[in-house]
């Protein structure tokens, strides 16, 4: 039994020394620098610097600076400059055989067409970058405070060219591929904020961004999200004592539809010309499935108030339960995008905008064109993918509701 028991903790052993051998062998493959040299790298002497010549023109571009070690091996930092307005946006720290680095500079030759330059001026048009970003409000790519070392004491100071950030005076935001929907969004209100509505330009993709659907293309929208209450006409009709009872039961209609009936029928009898009231009524009438009530507030709002944007959204859904998708264009102008309804808004709250986009999910579902359903379903989920509007979306859109919703519009439709 001893003996079984000094074999079995052999081969553990055995089994451990294996994967710590696997794990150095990784570690030393994959070229990036460890905490380990990276103290002493910095004060290597400089193998070389270049940069893409076209930095400049594109806005976009690597710079790179490299390092050759007591060993011979070349350490080297990779910066992904944007000129035009984000500075560092991607960086990486290497350590390499001299025929690695070399390879990895014949292939950068594939993409670019290398200038190579001084190292003052490699640094001055790095920290140029960074500090042009952070004059906008962008901090440079996380790894930067990390992959920096490789600068060490370059005297940027030496470097006689005077580089200019921008594009055309302004700053200039060009999406990439891997820019979410919401990031995009983000970008673009800090700049709003920042220069004003013609102190910048930008860059995105029809396919990336969002939101005015028409026939055939997605094309561009830009507005701020909040959680803040919106200051708008409807607002300006609550009273201050107000304010923090239709809080309260925003969040009861969802969670005890039943018990905020009696208060919000008391409360819209008082104050008819408060909508908020009037639409959580509808609201807590369907959620306890009284669905002749929440029917006839709906339509009462919808007439009283047109232009009301809950109003409109909650005359949309029921038009859709009835099977009357031909109403939604009319109900909305047209449009397929919120700043496209109201232009003269730049901003909306997140309830409004995932409420909107349910909707514009449901529409063309019910349509049969899944795939416009589905960008707008992966916006809400740039947005806030554990809003509960989102989950309720998921939900729907998942194969076996998606069936359901068909037929429940299919034979609705056909009464």
């Amino acid at each position: 039994m001893a003996t079984n028991q000094r074999d079995k903790q052999k081969r553990l052993e055995q089994k451990r020394a294996k994967r710590k051998a696997a794990q150095k062998r990784q570690n030393q493959g994959s070229g990036l620098a460890s905490p380990r040299n990276l103290s002493t790298i910095h004060k290597a002497p400089i193998h070389e610097c270049w940069m893409s010549d076209a930095i400049f023109e594109s806005g976009m571009g690597p710079v790179v600076i490299s390092r050759k070690l007591a060993n011979g091996e070349i350490a080297f930092g990779v910066f992904l400059l944007d000129t035009f307005c984000l500075g560092v946006k991607n960086c990486f720290l290497s350590i390499k055989p001299e025929f690695e680095y070399d390879d990895f500079c014949r292939k950068s030759e594939n993409q670019y067409v290398i200038e190579r330059l001084h190292q003052a001026c490699a640094r001055k048009l790095i920290e140029g970058a960074v500090d042009y970003a952070n004059s906008l409000g962008f901090k440079p790519h996380k790894d930067f405070k990390r992959d920096k070392l490789i600068l060490g004491d370059i005297d940027h100071s030496l470097c006689p060219t005077a580089y200019e950030y921008g594009k055309d005076g302004k700053p200039l935001y060009i999406s990439g591929p891997n820019d979410s929907r919401s990031r995009q969004r983000s970008i673009m209100n800090q700049l709003q904020k920042l220069q004003g509505e013609d102190g910048y330009h930008f860059m995105v993709g029809e396919d990336q961004f969002t939101e005015e659907v028409d026939q055939k293309n997605v094309r561009l929208s830009s507005y701020s999200i909040t959680t803040e209450p919106i200051d708008d006409e409807y607002s300006r009709r609550i009273p201050k004592e107000l304010e923090e009872k239709i809080e309260e039961l925003y969040e009861m209609v969802w969670d005890r539809s039943k018990n905020a009936i009696p208060i919000l029928e008391e409360l819209v009898d008082k104050h008819p010309g408060i909508v908020q009231f009037r639409n959580y009524l509808a609201m807590a009438y369907s959620g306890v499935r009284d669905h002749e009530n929440s029917r006839r507030v709906i339509m009462q709002l919808h007439q009283d108030e047109p232009d009301y944007l809950f109003g409109k959204l909650n005359y949309a859904e029921l038009c859709l339960s009835d099977g009357d998708i031909e109403k939604i264009p009319e109900i909305f102008g047209g449009h397929y995008d919120l700043q496209a309804l109201y232009p003269d808004r730049d901003e909306f709250h997140i309830s409004e905008v995932m409420s909107f986009f349910a909707i514009m999910c449901r529409y063309f579902i019910a349509k049969g064109e899944p795939d416009k359903a589905e960008s707008y379903f992966k916006i809400m989920q740039d947005i806030d993918p554990d809003h509960r509007i989102t989950k309720v979306v998921e939900k729907e859109m998942s194969p076996g509701l998606f069936s359901k919703f068909m037929q429940k519009v299919r034979s609705n439709k056909n009464r």
